[in-house]
């Protein structure tokens, strides 16, 4: 084994143990789509490594078992991951499933691979029909990575101006190391003579995310500590009170939180203040982001209308729309952290209250 081969397996094997500490961290999606990209990404390379050593020749059973189908779940894995930085949408549904039928239909296409050979024989069919077979669905896996950075950039486009300055900071870096691991795979798919060419572009991507899931894994608040170098070098405090005031008069004499799509650029638009010191201002002043703040207002809003007898005929899902919030689970999740209780239990206390 050469050097650069014993240090692909140490990394594969600090891939898996890293993956595994960050899947029990909160907030549970980042956390544990990071952590699935991750070790997805150590068994392919653990798997590279077996299928370009003498090994292969001992123990072929499991050769081609993996990597096709795989090479699949990167690009929906990822779109997790970035989805779970928009705190306007909920957890992940039913419908998110649909993302893996390429990888279902992957193994579908290759069942005959895996049911009718052995490990030898699949081998066999896996060397001879390179060309005429196994290396479209190489060029399918790089098309198919291609276009989930699309779909990461649009959706990254629509909430990135509400993000705090260290999500925003950590999204770039991670997107822009998707892209360039999209690129270098689509290279070697497209010049490489063998897997074993490999060889960069496997120690190059692993050193890329398990430096990131190191860092979040060694010291989850690195970002933070980032954010706040960058911050304090910005506004002094007397200009974030002054902007942070702007913004709740704003809010509290136009009532515009009660817009459901409200975003940190019409505020700043409004204010003719940039988005990026809005930002700051709510992160470094109020130790919050702006839709935390956002929701905030909306919350106080319904605890008028739920506290109000004329609202009573309302469904809390009216409630909910009428505040601003787009659905009722979202409306659920930001009432029960500020109130730690849910909107039909507030609603049922005051009552009791108004009774006795």
């Amino acid at each position: 084994m050469t050097a650069l081969r014993f240090i692909l397996f140490i990394l594969a094997l600090l891939g898996i143990f890293i993956s595994g500490a960050l899947f029990f961290r909160k907030p549970w999606l980042r956390n544990r789509s990071i952590a699935l990209f991750i070790t997805l990404y150590s068994f392919q390379i653990l798997e590279f490594l077996y299928a370009t050593s003498e090994i292969l020749e001992l123990y072929p059973q499991f050769v081609g078992l993996y990597i096709f189908p795989s090479g699949l779940l990167y690009g929906p894995v990822f779109y997790f991951h970035v989805r779970s930085f928009d705190a306007s949408r909920d957890g992940l549904k039913a419908k998110h499933l649909l993302h893996f039928i390429p990888s279902i239909l992957m193994v579908v296409l290759m069942r005959d691979v895996y049911l009718e050979f052995d490990g030898k024989a699949r081998l066999e069919i896996l060397t001879s029909e390179f060309f005429p077979r196994f290396l479209y669905y190489n060029y399918s896996i790089a098309i198919h990575v291609s276009i989930y950075a699309i779909i990461c950039f649009i959706t990254i486009r629509k909430f990135f101006s509400s993000l705090e300055i260290t999500n925003k900071v950590y999204l770039s870096a991670v997107f822009c190391i998707y892209i360039a691991c999209a690129l270098l795979f689509s290279f070697f798919v497209e010049f490489a003579n063998n897997w074993r060419d490999f060889t960069p572009y496997y120690f190059c991507v692993s050193l890329f995310f398990l430096f990131i899931g190191f860092l979040l894994y060694s010291n989850p608040k690195f970002l933070t500590q980032l954010g706040g170098k960058y911050l304090s070098s910005t506004l002094s405090k007397a200009e974030m009170e002054i902007i942070v005031n702007r913004v709740i008069n704003l809010f509290e004499t136009e009532k515009i939180f009660l817009n459901k799509d409200l975003s940190l650029s019409e505020v700043a638009t409004s204010l003719d203040i940039p988005s990026h010191k809005i930002s700051q201002t709510l992160s470094r002043l109020l130790n919050t982001n702006f839709n935390e703040f956002l929701n905030d207002f909306r919350i106080k809003f319904s605890v008028g209308l739920l506290s109000n007898p004329k609202y009573d005929h309302y469904k809390i899902e009216a409630i909910a729309i009428d505040s601003g919030f787009n659905n009722k689970v979202t409306f659920y999740k930001a009432f029960s952290r500020v109130h730690n209780e849910t909107p039909a239990s507030f609603r049922k206390s005051i009552k009791r209250v108004k009774e006795n």
